[in-house]
């Protein structure tokens, strides 16, 4: 990532990391990047769903999944 620069990358794209790979470091690392409005987490979807359907809310992934 060090030599990544904010005009070498699309407007948006997708990471699928290898089995096992620790997603929470690199997630945090891509969420303080210049230029990155937000980085989705879709390991997590199924729970952000759930709160939403049981208890009605919206939350985002950050606040749902650790």
């Amino acid at each position: 990532m060090e030599a990544t620069r904010v005009e070498d990358m699309p407007r948006s794209f997708r990471i699928k990391l290898k089995d096992g790979a620790a997603a929470g470091p690199l997630i945090d690392r891509l969420r303080k990047q210049p230029g990155v409005a937000q980085v989705a987490d879709n390991r997590c979807a199924a729970e952000v769903a759930a709160v939403y359907y049981d208890f009605g809310l919206r939350l985002q992934e950050r606040k749902i999944c650790a």
